[in-house]
């Protein structure tokens, strides 16, 4: 796995490197890195997702997708800090519908990341993000 961090204020990125439950993972970045407690980092799909050609056949080239997005809770080391979950899933409980942003009427299997890999596994790389980047709040 290759080392893909990068220092600076607001371009920090590197890979999960292990998990300590279903809700933390841990990270190969940290304090020496500029990590610090209350950041947000996207883990996301290794390569990105290759957009399809528009109808001229043009490449519309390849976005970064988050798996998910993790808060960082913990910074243990000098290159190590722990990121939890903190997403909530939204839907119907018990009969009554939950708020939340407009959503398209779109099959979700047909979907670029209905027909990607969402599960996050040890190498996937990281990146630190701000915004609204990542968000589906």
């Amino acid at each position: 796995m290759a080392d893909s961090r990068h220092f600076g204020d607001s371009n920090i990125s590197g890979n999960v490197v292990d998990f300590l439950d279903n809700r933390e993972v841990v990270l190969n970045v940290g304090s020496e890195d500029g990590v610090r407690v209350g950041m947000r980092f996207a883990i996301l799909v290794p390569g990105g997702i290759t957009l399809p050609s528009d109808e001229s056949g043009r490449s519309l080239g390849v976005i970064d997708y988050a798996k998910t997005v993790v808060k960082i809770v913990r910074v243990p080391g000098p290159h190590a800090s722990i990121g939890r979950t903190f997403r909530t899933i939204r839907g119907v409980f018990s009969g009554f519908a939950e708020g939340g942003p407009e959503k398209f009427s779109v099959d979700s299997k047909n979907t670029l990341a209905g027909q990607t890999d969402l599960t996050v596994k040890i190498g996937d790389p990281v990146r630190v993000t701000r915004g609204d980047e990542f968000l589906d709040e």
